[in-house]
C-alpha cells in the first residue's frame, strides 16, 4: 500500500448515549461493511458520522489509517511481491518454525518491529 497523509472524509460509528466514536473507514471505501455495524445501528443507539481529518490513506483501494493510530504506517510490499516471496520460501522448504528464516517473514517482522502498534 502507498499511504498518503492528507485531509479526507472518514466515517466513525458514534454511540449516541456516550458520544464514544469508533473509527470505521475512509468514506467511499470499497471494503465490505462488517455485519456488526448494521447490528449496532439497528439498536438505534449508534449512527455513522462523517468528518474531514488528516489521515494516512491509500487512494487506490480507499483504505485509511487514523493518524492517531500510527506515527507512520507500515510500508508493506505490494501484495504480488509478498506472494512471490512466500512462494520462494515454500519452494526453498521454509515450513513450521523454520519459516521464520524465510524472506517474507523477515521483511514483515522488520516492519512490525520498526513500526509497532501503539499500546493505547
Amino acid at each position: 500500500m502507498n499511504f498518503i497523509l492528507e485531509n479526507i472524509t472518514v466515517e466513525y460509528l458514534k454511540n449516541k448515549l456516550t458520544d464514544e466514536e469508533i473509527f470505521l473507514r475512509e468514506k467511499g471505501s470499497t471494503l465490505p461493511e462488517p455485519e456488526w455495524i448494521a447490528e449496532y445501528i439497528a439498536t438505534g443507539n449508534f449512527e455513522i458520522i462523517e468528518r474531514e481529518e488528516e489521515t494516512f490513506h491509500d487512494p487506490i483501494i480507499k483504505y485509511a489509517v487514523p493518524r492517531s493510530n500510527y506515527k507512520e504506517p507500515r510500508r508493506y510490499d505490494a501484495l504480488y511481491k509478498q506472494l512471490d516471496d512466500l512462494w520462494h520460501d515454500i519452494n526453498d522448504g521454509f515450513f513450521g518454525e523454520n519459516a521464520k528464516n524465510g524472506t517474507w517473514y523477515s521483511k514483515i517482522k522488520d516492519l512490525k518491529d520498526k513500526f509497532p502498534k501503539p499500546t493505547s
